[in-house]
């Protein structure tokens, strides 16, 4: 851990000199994750617009390695896209149409269905409102291997002038998912006993206000509350008030944002309550060349067994080392982790019923990197951090037939490096390529399980006259490890303890889009193109090759 933090001090230090060489001489980031090919999907095409193309990326973004199950996000990310109203005359009769509403609907093998439509207002000076549906559903009998996903949002904005606002949301999520990771050649299972159902209902509001004038005080504060249940009996209800005010102090702001959030989790009889009040202060401090961002992190944690003040420096440094070509920046970090029960669900589904929470605390992190541009076309960044953390989540199967997964919690130092290579060759063609390298040092387990030490992602992406879209997304995972709970004998010998080595796995996944006009589009999915049953996880196989296609409108 000394020689990483070595080196971690040894890279800010040169950094920090080419900084001041530089400021000296110049003045001025599934449940069976292969079954969906995830893509950005435009179901109106825009008339073409020239314009010169300049990677200004960001840095790349580093924060703790998830442990969701998907390789990919198991939702079709798709945003509707209304047709922008051109200028109208004066006298017009007749104003252009605008299409706000939109359907999607595709099938594919394992008796995959999707199904996402979305209505909107369209066109309002200060009312915005919408409501979405999506599902998307697969299933493989003879191994279980079933699940659904169901959501339902609503949203809505209006502004009462041009200095303040009001927002509102409300949403269900349904999901469904089957505990697979049994051996099917030495025990079988009715598809209805090894199911699990989540339920999560959620709604909040906000209101937002800006000041007349530099020297006024903008202000905002909501309500962000949601109700989460499972099959099996375990609720959990989250309520948060949040407030924040920005003012410019000397001429730079000042944000200053509050969070009071109380958590109860319930099963039976059981309950356990918790609640955090969060004050993260930043001040902004912009000198063109030189932006500081500095404050601390605070937060006062309280439950049945006492209450305990956690405090933490922040600071994040960025400087413009040569003018649109190169950035870089420095920084400190800390925090405390929430890890409630739908948080710990988003990460890994298949929990056993029987949950223990734990908060985490990011005692340190310590983070730089640099990012920029080469010419017009290629945009590259590479950014490195160390952290140090207490209690947080690891995830073990249990010994049951079922391996339902059980959440330990531990110590953890973990290093991280992460570069990032964007290019573009004109408005056709964009690839981007992000390579990770991790390495992780924990307190009491063997390993960091399940979480791979090197990933990758590729993507390549082609547009033909904005009629044609292909794009192929390639996914490397490291070597991983996973285990089983611990059992003891009798005499205490250790029971099912050793580590399961999973293998490096390459992904790859194609997603091909063909727009018939402006309200139709047909794309055809497919995913796991090399046909491989691995396992994200230990125990649970994804699907192999899967392919999804279907139609895409708009009204």
């Amino acid at each position: 851990m000394l020689k990483r933090i070595y080196i971690i001090q040894f890279v800010m230090v040169m950094l920090v000199f080419f900084t001041g060489t530089f400021a000296y001489g110049q003045d001025t980031t599934l449940n069976n994750e292969t079954i969906i090919v995830v893509g950005e999907h435009n179901e109106i095409a825009k008339d073409a617009v020239k314009k010169d193309y300049n990677p200004e990326i960001d840095p790349p973004k580093l924060n703790p390695p998830t442990l969701t199950y998907s390789v990919e996000d198991k939702e079709y990310k798709t945003k509707p896209e209304i047709i922008p109203a051109r200028p109208q005359s004066y006298n017009s009769k007749e104003m252009e149409r605008l299409y706000g509403n939109y359907t999607k609907i595709g099938y594919g093998m394992y008796n995959l269905g999707l199904l996402e439509t979305y209505f909107h207002n369209t066109r309002s000076k200060n009312l915005d409102y919408g409501i979405r549906y999506n599902y998307l559903g697969g299933e493989y009998k003879p191994k279980n291997q079933v699940f659904s996903d169901n959501k339902v949002r609503g949203h809505f904005t209006y502004n009462l002038n041009s200095r303040s606002k009001v927002n509102a949301y409300a949403g269900y999520d349904r999901n469904r998912i089957n505990w697979y990771g049994f051996n099917p050649d030495s025990a079988k299972y009715d598809i209805d006993s090894t199911k699990n159902i989540y339920n999560n209902f959620n709604l909040g509001t906000s209101f937002e206000k800006l000041g007349k004038t530099k020297n006024d005080i903008g202000f905002g504060a909501g309500v962000d509350y949601y109700f989460q249940n499972d099959h099996y009996g375990n609720k959990e209800n989250y309520f948060a008030v949040k407030a924040e005010l920005k003012k410019l102090v000397r001429s730079h702001l000042l944000t200053i944002p509050l969070s009071i959030a109380t958590t109860t989790f319930a099963k039976d009889t059981m309950k356990y309550r918790r609640l955090f009040v969060d004050l993260n202060p930043r001040w902004l401090l912009d000198y063109g060349r030189l932006v500081l961002n500095v404050g601390f992190n605070s937060t006062l944690f309280n439950d049945s067994a006492g209450g305990k003040l956690y405090f933490y420096p922040y600071a994040d440094f960025k400087v413009k080392i040569i003018e649109n070509k190169l950035n870089g920046h420095l920084g400190i970090d800390g925090g405390v982790l929430q890890n409630t029960y739908a948080y710990l669900l988003k990460q890994n589904p298949f929990l056993d019923t029987a949950i223990q929470l734990q908060h985490s605390n990011m005692k340190v992190k310590l983070f730089g990197g640099l990012w920029g541009s080469i010419g017009s076309k290629v945009g590259v960044g590479v950014e490195a951090d160390f952290a140090n953390y207490l209690n947080m989540p690891f995830y073990l199967c249990d010994t049951t037939p079922l391996r339902k997964y059980k959440v330990i919690y531990d110590n953890i130092d973990i290093f991280n490096v992460k570069g990032t290579l964007q290019m573009q060759w004109g408005e056709q063609f964009k690839s981007t390529l992000e390579v990770s390298y991790h390495n992780y040092k924990p307190g009491t387990q063997a390993y960091y399980w399940n979480m791979p030490d090197i990933d990758a992602k590729l993507n390549l992406m082609y547009n033909y006259n904005n009629k044609f879209t292909a794009k192929l997304t390639t996914y490397y995972l490291g070597e991983r490890y996973g285990k089983n709970i611990e059992h003891r004998d009798a005499n205490n010998n250790v029971l099912d303890s050793a580590a399961i080595k999973l293998p490096a796995v390459i992904d790859l996944n194609l997603s091909l889009e063909y727009r018939y006009n402006k309200m139709i589009a047909i794309f055809v999915n497919g995913s796991n193109l090399t046909n491989q049953a691995y396992r994200r996880w230990a125990n649970y196989p994804v699907y192999k090759l899967a392919v999804l296609g279907g139609v895409a409108f708009t009204f």
